[in-house]
């Protein structure tokens, strides 16, 4: 696993940020497989169970957003800094854009929607079938529906070249 994710690294670029992304994923997928396969964290009470799922999802949307860094940054310690800055422990005074730049109403009712809707719930489209005749049917119309407000908002965002235009 270590060699496919540092050669997913290598083939993504020459510099050592991409190679550092690859062992980056590599050693979290061999954690957790090792975890997996030991069982450390098994859980049988429901509550714990739901808890486990919540922050099992909250670890790997901040390692895979952790990971964007890294790739997108290609000088490791400008990626580090980036990171310190983003968690409070780097000071950095020099601000461009105020946050009402990048975050709007919209925006957060969007990302709230977003949010809710990729949160694991269980069988949450079978329980509405019992009380709305057409769940199925809804829960298709609120993915296409989503799928276009995403690409409205990729249309309308100012200029953002292909990455692999890059290479």
């Amino acid at each position: 696993m270590a060699i496919v994710f540092l050669v997913t690294g290598a083939w993504h670029g020459s510099q050592f940020s991409f190679l550092f992304w690859g062992m980056w994923h590599g050693f979290f997928v061999i954690v957790e497989r090792f975890i997996s396969r030991h069982m450390i964290f098994q859980v049988k009470n429901r509550i714990f169970a739901t808890i486990k799922n919540i922050l099992s999802w909250a670890y790997t949307s901040l390692v895979v957003m952790l990971g964007w860094i890294l790739f997108s940054i290609t000088d490791l310690a400008e990626a580090f800094e980036y990171v310190g800055v983003m968690f409070g422990v780097v000071k950095y005074d020099y601000i461009a854009y105020e946050i009402s730049y990048f975050i709007s109403t919209r925006l957060i009712l969007i990302i709230v929607i977003a949010c809710l809707l990729c949160i694991p719930h269980k069988n949450i489209w079978q329980k509405m079938k019992a009380h709305i005749k057409n769940a199925e049917l809804l829960k298709y119309v609120c993915v296409i529906l989503l799928l276009v407000v995403c690409f409205i908002k990729i249309v309308n965002a100012q200029y953002s070249p292909f990455i692999y235009f890059r290479f």
